[in-house]
């Protein structure tokens, strides 16, 4: 059925069409259903490039970004999410709208977090897989590069939230206190702070319970 699709839409016998541009977001979502992001890119990025007044334009340039985002292609994400702020803006005359806002906080969020090639980006997805691979120790050193050059990235709540992860994988129940503690206070996002804030009171049960079992192990060794 995709490629049924596909081909309908792809026949360039109207590059003049007013559709054209809508036929092009459809085979770009096309490529999409069917895994095929380069495919997709290259549908969304002609529209951009060919049509870039067309009404399926703005959909086509939000798309692009969201893939250019996947790809690590920051600077080209970023351009596009300009492009479609400024398309939202001439569609639907008004500043404030979902499209446009979305783009402008996207831009927001490549700059302060993907600077200097993405790094505190980078850094912090490294930090996540060797997390998941259960190295914490290799992780730890992710996660607080992070926190030590990048300092005003909006990434730092949730590397401390991480960080915290990491130390209690290690059974260091003190520095994971204080970095559940520190993300909890300084994070805005709201999963980050719950979060943050649930493992610290998980963590604080854990230390009772332990404290309890030493102490009942302590009073079995005392000679009657």
């Amino acid at each position: 059925l995709y490629q049924a699709g596909e081909k309908a839409f792809a026949q360039a016998r109207y590059p003049a069409s007013a559709y054209a541009d809508d036929a092009l977001l459809k085979i770009g979502l096309i490529h999409q259903r069917r895994e095929d992001m380069a495919g997709a890119e290259k549908a969304f990025q002609r529209a951009v490039e060919q049509y870039p007044n067309g009404e399926a334009t703005l959909s086509c340039a939000q798309n692009l970004a969201t893939i250019q985002e996947s790809n690590g292609s920051w600077d080209k994400a970023q351009k596009s999410w300009t492009f479609s702020d400024e398309q939202a803006r001439n569609q639907l005359g008004e500043t404030d709208n979902y499209y446009g806002n979305r783009a402008r906080n996207r831009v927001q969020w490549i700059q302060e977090n993907c600077d200097n090639g993405g790094e505190p980006l980078r850094f912090f997805t490294q930090g996540e897989i060797l997390l998941a691979e259960r190295r914490p120790d290799a992780a730890v050193a992710q996660f607080l590069t992070v926190l030590r050059e990048f300092p005003r990235s909006n990434l730092v709540p949730a590397a401390r939230y991480k960080l915290g992860l990491c130390y209690q994988a290690q059974g260091n129940l003190g520095k994971a206190a204080d970095a559940f503690a520190e993300a909890s206070q300084a994070a805005t996002d709201a999963v980050i702070r719950e979060a943050s804030a649930a493992a610290l009171q998980d963590l604080r049960a854990q230390s009772e319970r332990i404290a309890k079992e030493k102490q009942t192990q302590e009073e079995r060794q005392v000679p009657a």
